[in-house]
């Protein structure tokens, strides 16, 4: 569903701060029920962003109170009009926790506006996702070729498919057991989960789970938005883009191969962008396996966008571990694959 994700340069609060978010509005429009499309936390509250069956979009300001209690303001557009199936481009800014404008495609809402209509959003585009069957294709076969290219290291027996393909399984029971953690609140293992993702999908001249997915050629397929290459460029904002997904849902439905996937955008700094590759290795090549005394510009970047103070490395974990489940699902399919064709 979200496309693109972006937060001014400060770390975000009630009191004030500017988020952007590009996503596909959902089909059919209006929607038939409420609908949340992101909740994002604050230092010291939520700023929730949906659609209503009424035919419009809204932002609200809460704070972690539970209940009614914790409303502190809202402002929605008009009734939305759509053609095809477009993109919306969305911008909250907030002040002195009010919001005081809302903008959808450049269609300005403010508090008190007087409506006379509803806004038209269209799209010049076919609705339809971006086709990337070519550039999977042309993935598949370049993993393929470059394992045939691979020569075994002097003074070093080669392992083989059987050796490699036990490595595998021997890192899919690592991430299980890291993913596990993490989820229990065991938060200091993103960096150990870091670094087996670099191994899996980043070393030269194959990541481990592409090395045995070349021996037969298999896919690696993963699933995105609409257009997964759309990037944003503001100056002073940071934009991310959030992971792929192992399965299809309503909003992340294009099927890309992971090395595809692994070139597209990943954040954008000040207009310089910086891709999935580059993230994951940046991550896992600094703290995911050292600590210098300087800081890159994506391990600075990912603790700006930081929903919660007490937690540098919360958008880091969320991105690792969300790209830790999409890797663990391509890794079973891999092993299952073999598995059954030793049956067969």
């Amino acid at each position: 569903m979200t496309i693109i994700q972006g937060m001014t340069l400060a770390v975000p609060s009630l009191s004030a701060g500017t988020l952007f978010v590009s996503l596909d509005l959902p089909t059919p429009w209006p929607v038939p029920h409420p609908i949340l499309f992101m909740e994002y936390q604050l230092l010291d509250g939520f700023l929730l962003i949906g659609a209503r069956p009424n035919g419009t979009i809204e932002a609200t300001l809460r704070s972690r109170e539970e209940g009614v209690g914790g409303f502190i303001d809202s402002l929605a557009t008009p009734e939305i009009h759509v053609e095809a199936n477009p993109i919306a481009i969305i911008c909250v800014i907030w002040e002195n926790s009010k919001i005081s404008e809302l903008e959808v495609n450049r269609h300005s809402i403010f508090p008190n506006t007087e409506f006379t209509g509803p806004l038209i959003i269209d799209d010049k585009e076919p609705g339809d996702n971006v086709d990337y069957a070519i550039e999977n294709g042309k993935a598949q076969e370049s993993r393929y070729l470059t394992l045939q290219q691979i020569r075994d290291q002097p003074k070093r027996k080669a392992g083989g498919r059987n050796y490699l393909l036990s490595a595998l399984n021997d890192e899919s029971e690592q991430l299980e057991d890291l993913i596990d953690a993490l989820k229990r609140g065991r938060e200091a293992h993103v960096l150990g989960l870091a670094s087996r993702l670099r191994l899996l999908i980043i070393d030269k001249p194959l990541g481990l789970l592409q090395h045995c997915a070349a021996f037969d050629k298999l896919p690696l397929i993963v699933f995105c938005g609409r257009d997964p290459e759309l990037t944003l460029s503001i100056d002073s904002v940071i934009t991310f883009q959030p992971p792929a997904l192992a399965k299809p849902t309503l909003f992340k439905s294009n099927p890309v191969d992971l090395d595809v996937w692994l070139r597209f955008p990943a954040l954008t700094i000040k207009g310089k962008t910086y891709s999935h590759r580059d993230v994951i290795k940046d991550i896992g090549d600094t703290i995911g396996s050292h600590r210098d005394r300087g800081i890159t510009n994506v391990v600075q970047a990912f603790q700006m966008l930081r929903t919660q103070d007490a937690n540098r490395y919360r958008e880091i974990q969320r991105y690792i571990m969300e790209t830790a489940q999409v890797v663990l699902h391509l890794s079973h399919f891999v092993l299952s694959s073999y598995e059954n064709s030793n049956k067969s």
